[in-house]
């Protein structure tokens, strides 16, 4: 029976869409140990997968720290800082379970460094989109919002990558930059959304598999379908933290209202 352990951050965005893998997994006879938070125990066990809580991080951690997409600087100083504090504790239960792989969400950290110090190959779950190089005119669109958070906190880039260079010394692994502490990408990316939403060119683009969305439950009846028949539908996806920015409901009323 193979045997693997799943790192990922304690947010709705990042769990959710891993759960119907998790449970796939488990019906083809894998046994997966996953780490998260106390809040999401019950979700996690009724895919067959064993929980197990961390003890260093709770359910508020990224609101605790104030960390969100427009920190890019202080949320990878955040995700080091972590993988630091915790991979002792994290290393040593691991190796005692001694498993074939380890599946880590993009920005766990530290479930990749457990990954390279153990030698196992590693699977990353990817609830942000790959990164790609898109069109220079898709560039020139995203630097008004780009640049604010790129200019915040700069000075906590420079500690996360001191962080990272020292935790690579320590434990004999290849130190993450910047963009590999948001995207810790392993030898295998298993994306939740379509080839179709990412723009531009991708690298290493034949170590990702684009599965979409897998529901494994039957959505609620709290939305009649019927009452739309007949009429356009507009999907507007938000993630757990960025979902109470007023600008973004107002510019899709302004873009779609004439639909």
């Amino acid at each position: 029976m193979p045997r693997a352990i799943f790192y990922n951050v304690p947010a709705h965005g990042h769990i959710n869409p891993s759960l119907p893998l998790v449970r796939e997994l488990v019906e083809r006879g894998h046994q997966i140990i996953y780490y998260a938070t106390e809040q999401y125990r019950a979700v996690i066990e009724a895919t067959g997968a064993e929980f197990r809580a961390y003890t260093a991080i709770g359910d508020d951690y990224f609101n605790a720290n104030g960390l969100h997409a427009g920190v890019f600087w202080r949320v990878t100083y955040y995700l080091i800082t972590t993988a630091r504090d915790m991979l002792p504790d994290l290393l040593e239960a691991a190796r005692a379970e001694s498993p074939d792989y380890v599946i880590n969400d993009g920005m766990c950290t530290w479930g990749y460094i457990v990954a390279q110090v153990l030698g196992v190959p590693s699977i990353t779950s990817l609830s942000l989109l790959p990164i790609s190089t898109p069109p220079a005119r898709d560039m020139l669109a995203l630097l008004p919002f780009m640049l604010p958070a790129l200019f915040a906190n700069p000075l906590m880039g420079v500690q996360a990558n001191l962080r990272s260079r020292a935790l690579a010394r320590q434990y004999g692994v290849k130190p993450l930059g910047s963009m590999g502490i948001m995207n810790a990408y392993g030898d295998l990316r298993i994306s939740y959304t379509s080839r179709e939403f990412i723009a531009g060119t991708i690298p290493d683009a034949d170590k990702v598999r684009f599965v979409g969305r897998v529901p494994y439950e039957q959505p609620d009846d709290s939305f009649s379908f019927e009452r739309v028949q007949g009429r356009p539908l507009i999907y507007v996806s938000l993630g757990t933290i960025n979902n109470d920015d007023i600008s973004v409901f107002k510019a899709c009323i302004e873009a779609f209202g004439g639909g």
